[in-house]
């Protein structure tokens, strides 16, 4: 009775495009969150660029006070010079009545209010230590009589942003994790029905380098595929996003933006080559009875 000899593996070829496909799903998902911190930081930007200040003057400012002031205010470097705008006491007085009607300020008395200049910060300059040293600077001022913001809201503007900073860097070092989980299984997946090809031509003599090459090659291209579809998506949803909330437009940043999708190709093609070669590598290393 003679022995069968081992039936060989049945050939099947690699679903490369299944692989392409799903990795740029994973890509697209990494690229959208990276979309949410971008924003998020914009907006937050935007906000402090929105918060406004006012300088108060004495009492005994006079014009040919206020007017120097007000030129050497939008002199300065952080200074947003179309924010600034003056409010005299009379236009203070007839907003108040306005709002509250006519019948608020029917006593006869002085009017309460004075002169003053409303502006904004450039957002760099949004934070405490800088907004200290600005107060203190125009305090000095003979003409100027103080300079108020909501200390409080500044405060929790920088509170809020380390928390979300962090939580944002530890969502975002998971997420990536996880895409590179993914993107690896999909990959090994995919070369698992070229096992045996990558095997043999180790045991007939070929060199791992060999080996290896046309599969990083492969990986080179599918990799640059998979994150254009995957910018392909992002693209196609800022454009959904701008046509239905056009105020969005206002906190693009289309230098960030052009950063995140290469970014993402990159990584695209460098977690490919990577899986590629850590797969190629495991299946040259195997025995071949390993390999069934």
């Amino acid at each position: 009775m003679t022995t069968s000899p081992r039936a060989a593996p049945p050939r099947s070829k690699p679903n490369y495009l299944y692989s392409m496909v799903s990795v740029g799903l994973v890509l697209f998902l990494l690229g959208f969150f990276g979309l949410l911190v971008v924003h998020a930081r914009q907006l937050l930007h935007y906000y402090r660029e929105h918060v406004s200040l006012i300088l108060e003057f004495k009492d005994t400012a006079t014009a040919e006070d206020i007017d120097p002031v007000t030129t050497a205010l939008a002199a300065k470097s952080y200074i947003l010079p179309e924010s600034i705008r003056f409010i005299s006491q009379e236009e203070a007085a007839r907003m108040m009545r306005r709002e509250f009607g006519e019948d608020c300020l029917a006593l006869n008395l002085p009017n309460p209010f004075y002169n003053i200049l409303t502006f904004n910060l450039k957002g760099q300059y949004m934070v405490p230590g800088e907004l200290k040293g600005i107060r203190n600077e125009w305090r000095r001022h003979p003409a100027v009589s103080d300079l108020f913001y909501q200390e409080n809201l500044m405060g929790d503007i920088v509170r809020n942003l380390q928390k979300l900073g962090y939580l944002l860097s530890g969502l975002g070092l998971v997420l990536t994790l996880i895409v590179g989980l993914l993107i690896h299984n999909t990959i090994r997946l995919a070369l698992y029905a070229n096992r045996f090809l990558i095997k043999t031509m180790e045991l007939v003599g070929a060199t791992w380098g060999f080996v290896s090459r046309p599969y990083l090659w492969r990986a080179l291209v599918h990799g640059m595929a998979s994150g254009m579809l995957a910018v392909a998506g992002l693209a196609g949803v800022l454009f959904w996003a701008n046509q239905k909330l056009p105020e969005i437009r206002a906190l693009q940043d289309m230098r960030l933006t052009g950063l995140l999708f290469g970014g993402i190709v990159l990584f695209g093609i460098f977690l490919y080559l990577l899986s590629s070669w850590v797969v190629v590598n495991k299946y040259l290393r195997m025995r071949m009875d390993d390999l069934y």
